[in-house]
């Protein structure tokens, strides 16, 4: 399902940065992002990332690749971690670890987490690892994911386990 937003125009952007700060977060690690892309002013985008975690709590490696549409519901504690992928129209609440786990010697790469398209990361909870939340499934409060979500599941508990498959899929 995709968000329906009205006419955005640069002046409403930054008027919602005084007002939102989880408008603020997204905008400011968005605005990171770029400069740690440009060569020449790349240096600037570990201070705004800096700035970033001092103003609203939502600490996020600028090498981390999140889709458009994110919603932080309220910023403080969130943590992304370096190689964390997030698709569009992601819902993250206060709280969130996205983190990677230790790679020993002869494994893959692969250590950080993916979130799909439209899902929901309730307060609390910790995805640790290689791990895929599928389209549309939510991850409860607290809840510490360790194994794959399928797509449209409900995971909850320490350690998760799927709650239930919501229809519609």
């Amino acid at each position: 399902m995709r968000r329906v937003y009205p006419e955005i125009t640069k002046f409403k952007v930054l008027k919602l940065c005084f007002i939102e700060s989880r408008v603020l977060a997204v905008v400011l690690f968005r605005i990171g992002q770029y400069l740690w892309s440009k060569k020449f002013i790349w240096r600037l985008a570990p201070i705004i990332k800096r700035f970033n975690e001092i103003l609203t709590g939502f600490e996020c490696h600028l090498d981390s690749t999140i889709g458009e549409g994110l919603l932080i519901a309220h910023t403080q504690n969130i943590v992304i971690a370096q190689g964390a992928i997030i698709g569009k129209n992601v819902t993250i609440y206060n709280g969130v670890t996205l983190g990677a786990v230790s790679k020993n010697k002869g494994e893959s790469d692969l250590r950080f987490p993916r979130i799909k398209d439209g899902a929901v990361i309730y307060t609390g909870a910790k995805i640790l690892g290689p791990v895929t939340i599928g389209i549309r499934a939510i991850v409860g409060a607290n809840a510490v994911v360790l194994d794959n979500v399928p797509d449209g599941c409900v995971a909850v508990g320490v350690p998760a386990h799927i709650l239930e498959h919501k229809g519609g899929l």
